[in-house]
């Protein structure tokens, strides 16, 4: 079962890696692999740092369900300041992105 976490909050205290590919990125054991995933009209903060997740969710973006997912990389203790506040519609993303 998929763990969210605050969209926002990833933004701010994340470190971008890039827009997710089929080949998996993994991350040290001190950290956290978050893939912001974006669907037509909200998006969501999501643990990719399990292969099956991660896989389950590049199918699901390679089949339409979701438009695309950058991904971040977080540590255990960042990610603890990150709880999840649900989805975000993508305007309101889009500002937070280019607010950076």
């Amino acid at each position: 079962m998929a763990v969210y976490y605050g969209v926002k909050k990833v933004l701010e205290k994340g470190q971008r890696i890039g827009v997710a590919t089929e080949m998996m990125h993994f991350v040290k054991n001190t950290e956290v692999l978050v893939g912001i995933v974006r669907g037509s009209k909200y998006a969501v903060a999501v643990d990719l740092t399990s292969e099956k997740e991660y896989r389950a969710f590049y199918r699901a973006c390679a089949r339409g369900n979701w438009r695309d997912f950058d991904l971040y990389r977080l540590s255990r203790e960042q990610i603890a300041e990150c709880p999840d506040e649900g989805r975000v519609l993508i305007r309101d993303l889009d500002s937070a992105t280019s607010a950076r």
